[in-house]
């Protein structure tokens, strides 16, 4: 089995929103705020610690999908 080492580095406000005790949560900003990687890691940390858990990235376009979350510089391929 091969090795997969994930980049789940957090800025610190993305930190406060990934500990925060709170069952529902609004997240936004700036373009290039650092959303989308929250997202990623959230999802992908909560998949690996919750047996049967899944989860959906929905966009509005597709197109945004592809180039904020798999083709962007910390994109999950």
């Amino acid at each position: 089995m091969h090795e997969i080492v994930l980049d789940l580095d957090l800025w610190p406000k993305q930190m406060m929103a990934f500990e925060t005790p709170a069952t529902e949560l609004l997240f936004g900003g700036a373009t290039e705020g650092g959303k989308s990687h929250f997202v990623r890691v959230a999802l992908i940390s909560w998949c690996l610690a919750i047996d049967g858990l899944q989860c959906v990235l929905i966009r509005k376009k597709y197109d945004d999908i592809l180039k904020n979350h798999v083709e962007s510089p910390t994109g999950f391929k």
